[in-house]
């Protein structure tokens, strides 16, 4: 509604804003949901899944203050930080899962990960 009063009184157009939806935080359950469903994905795009899958083990091991890559997004809009990589959704999951896969020292699938994103 206040969007549409913002259309009505001719502040904002359509494409001046982005609705990044609800940014709340997952429950354990959707953890648990969503890699059920990174599982069946995986295979139709293996790649894809793979960095997607060590997306929800990054979220999970930041439980209970995950922080959304919308989250993030919205973050860099609001600091000005767009560059034409800065928010693309895939570097910015790659950006998360490298600095994962570092914290835990974990070489061998930072490499895979590398290989699944750049292939």
């Amino acid at each position: 509604e206040y969007v549409l009063s913002l259309y009505a009184q001719g502040a904002l157009t359509p494409n001046e804003w982005l609705d990044l939806g609800g940014l709340s935080s997952l429950s354990a359950e959707e953890y648990f949901g969503a890699s059920l469903w990174q599982l069946y994905k995986s295979i139709d795009s293996p790649y894809k899944a793979v960095l997607k899958t060590l997306l929800l083990e990054a979220y999970s091991w930041e439980y209970p203050n995950t922080q959304l890559l919308a989250t993030d997004i919205k973050h860099r809009l609001h600091q000005g930080e767009i560059v034409s990589f800065g928010l693309d959704a895939y570097c910015m999951m790659l950006e998360r899962v490298t600095r994962y896969l570092t914290d835990i020292n974990d070489t061998t699938r930072l490499d895979l990960a590398r290989r699944c994103f750049y292939l």
